[in-house]
């Protein structure tokens, strides 16, 4: 993956990241990924999960 976002600056594309970002599963990540995608002249966008249907989960504290 990271060998596409190479190919694709040096191509001269804008790179634009969503991310999950979930507590207690990626919480711990999500710096790092800030720092990579912003020294790297990146967007990030940091995104909600999307509700597709019934899970029978509580994913209000997510």
């Amino acid at each position: 993956m990271l060998e596409g976002i190479d190919a694709a600056q040096d191509a001269g594309l804008a790179i634009k990241i969503n991310a999950v970002a979930l507590r207690g599963s990626t919480e711990d990540e999500i710096y790092d990924l800030i720092s990579f995608a912003h020294t790297r002249g990146m967007s990030l966008t940091l995104i909600e999960t999307m509700p597709l249907g019934e899970t029978g989960e509580d994913r209000l504290d997510q």
